[in-house]
């Protein structure tokens, strides 16, 4: 499945062990680990990835920049609005991704700088991966 989001000002991706995509519009400098605002995701579409599979592999793309990570899905996300990963294994109705390899920190310096643009478009894919074990 793929979404879009937009950059915002406030956006630091300074968080070490989390990001998140958010559809709210509007964020405030608090939000070290947000990555997108205003995003497009559908929970149905969500809901079906978690069904038919265990892992995501995803990739972030802002122009030519891209970061690739790999978690393990958490089988009981259902929020509305925000989807978060997490390097921990710490479980919410809003957290997607568990014990995953990145975190906003990880992205480049330039994609750090391309994501305080409220204009900049973001792209998101999220590729399910049965267990194979």
């Amino acid at each position: 499945m793929k979404f879009t989001c937009h950059g915002h000002p406030h956006m630091k991706a300074s968080h070490a062990s989390t990001f998140e995509f958010t559809k709210e519009k509007e964020m405030t400098t608090q939000g070290t680990c947000i990555l997108g605002v205003h995003c497009d995701f559908s929970l149905k579409e969500i809901e079906k990835l978690i069904e038919e599979n265990d892992f995501i592999e995803g990739k972030i793309k802002i122009e030519k920049e891209t970061v690739s990570f790999f978690s393990k899905i958490n089988k009981d996300f259902c929020h509305q609005k925000e989807i978060v990963f997490r390097k921990s294994g710490f479980l919410s109705e809003r957290t997607l991704g568990i014990f995953c390899d990145k975190s906003a920190h990880d992205l480049s310096r330039t994609m750090r700088k391309m994501i305080k643009n409220k204009n900049q478009n973001i792209e998101v894919e999220l590729l399910g991966k049965k267990n194979t074990e």
